[in-house]
């Protein structure tokens, strides 16, 4: 993926130079450091936010700067792993590197499905250019799944990932304090600063973090923040609950900052579905129900500090927002009609001119504002099919997880499955490109990986079963404390 390093390496500006040498001397460190599984997967979440630090390898102006094959530091992470998983890792005797089974073929049909949409692109380097993107994410998942191993190491990615939220909430905050620049464009800071005028006569900053744009934190957070609530709540380690507490407090702030109403109501619902799930639990309901008084305690005077914010959001005049969308809709629309195994992946603008209306100089040239709209466009109904049905998926397997699997493991399926919700609800008034967003596919080789873990844990209590009476009740409570055989490592 990466031949043209080489011959690119002498035309790289001296701070790319610089920081290219301390990307690969860091990772060298990693490689030789005790325990550097942790510390690797430890480097792979700090590198999900990071989305705007890369090297650009190849380049070529004429498809501008959105579209280039790059070097990213979550790059580096995945291929040490990788490569330490294939030299380093005992084969299992059996198992998937992806379960459920039937999420392998989705995903592959899903990436065959990309590459064939380059019969159809008016420009196919720019579907090359997405194609690699997704390869890049489908391994992402893959490799989450085979190294996330045990419970340690999923404990640590959590904590990390939601150390990473908390920074990205103080950097917003710093953002919205500063005028909305902090000159860190290096690392994915916005290079325009975004603001609303709302109906109070007020123009608000809205802060986009390390992420490029409002939206994008917005999305960001609306996948971390159901999953800090059910830590905050059902986390037996003290430490561990209150720093997902702290999570949950700081990225609210930040999220109210963003200003995105969809991300407001996804979070909501999400967070709805975490306490409704941790409910039916029984192993969860007496954590859920205390820790929904703490949460109300919190939440309360919250939203009474923000309720002015929300309130004139919701009833500010949006800037033509709605209608904005309401045009590119409809183009989608036709063009899906029109093109129902699609246009190429990547291609929707190039097919604007043919579609986009004089009067709306903007249907010309922005891509509508639905991923669903956007997916089935560019890649045809049946891989916008295929990709709901790898969402349901991992929902469902989430879900799974709630009931089947120990509390701790059980907490973190329910609060990905909120963040999920969270998620497709932004989806439907945001365009998001399925082959940019690490933190989806972090989830979903997340899930894949406490699916394994699980089933490694119940064989193991089903081999103790036969040793110990299970209708003798002495025999229950032994069997009982078993329950934190979980890693093939305990």
């Amino acid at each position: 993926m990466y031949a043209l390093f080489a011959y690119k390496l002498v035309s790289l500006p001296d701070r790319w130079l610089g920081a290219l040498a301390v990307v690969f001397a860091a990772v060298i460190g990693l490689l030789w450091i005790g325990q550097r599984h942790l510390a690797l997967l430890t480097a792979l979440v700090v590198a999900i936010p990071l989305t705007g630090f890369d090297f650009s390898l190849y380049y070529n102006e004429k498809l501008g700067g959105d579209h280039r094959i790059a070097a990213s530091l979550l790059d580096f992470t995945l291929l040490a792993l990788w490569l330490r998983y294939m030299f380093s890792v005992p084969r299992p005797a059996t198992g998937r590197s992806l379960q459920p089974g039937v999420l392998k073929w989705l995903l592959a049909g899903l990436f065959l499905l990309a590459v064939l949409s380059a019969n159809f692109a008016k420009e196919p380097g720019l579907t090359l250019f997405e194609v690699i993107r997704l390869f890049r994410m489908i391994m992402l998942a893959t490799i989450v799944a085979n190294s996330v191993n045990a419970p340690m190491a999923l404990q640590r990615v959590v904590m990390v990932l939601l150390v990473m939220t908390m920074l990205e909430g103080f950097l917003a905050y710093a953002q919205k304090l500063s005028g909305g620049q902090l000159g860190i464009e290096l690392v994915g800071e916005p290079d325009k600063v975004m603001t609303q005028k709302l109906n109070t006569g007020d123009i608000e900053i809205r802060v986009g973090g390390t992420f490029g744009h409002a939206n994008q934190l917005a999305r960001f957070l609306g996948l971390v923040l159901p999953l800090a609530l059910a830590v905050a709540i059902a986390g037996e380690n003290k430490r561990y609950r209150l720093l997902a507490g702290a999570t949950l407090v700081i990225g609210g702030i930040a999220l109210v900052a963003t200003l995105s109403r969809a991300a407001w109501i996804g979070v909501a619902l999400g967070c709805g579905l975490v306490f409704f799930a941790m409910i039916l639990r029984p192993a969860l309901r007496q954590r859920a129900l205390r820790g929904l008084r703490l949460v109300l305690l919190l939440l309360i005077p919250f939203v009474l500090i923000n309720l002015n914010t929300f309130i004139a959001r919701f009833t500010s005049k949006d800037e033509g927002s709605f209608a904005a969308r309401k045009p590119m809709a409809r183009i989608a629309m036709k063009i899906i009609q029109e093109h129902p195994w699609g246009i190429g992946f990547g291609n929707y603008k190039l097919w604007l001119p043919r579609y986009g209306n004089p009067a709306e100089p903007f249907t010309f040239q922005a891509k509508v504002h639905n991923m669903y709209l956007l997916l089935a466009a560019e890649l045809g109904i049946v891989s916008l099919i295929v990709f709901l049905a790898v969402l349901g998926t991992v929902f469902g397997c989430g879900l799974t997880l709630a009931k089947r699997a120990p509390p701790d493991l059980a907490m973190i399926g329910i609060g990905i499955a909120g963040g999920l919700v969270a998620f497709a609800i932004h989806c439907l008034v945001d365009y998001e490109e399925i082959a940019r967003i690490p933190i989806l596919w972090f989830y979903f080789g997340l899930v894949c990986a406490m699916t394994k873990i699980t089933e490694v844990s119940n064989g193991k209590i089903d081999e103790i079963s036969k040793i110990v009476l299970p209708t003798d009740k002495s025999g229950q409570r032994i069997l009982k404390s078993f329950s934190f055989l979980n890693s093939p490592t305990d």
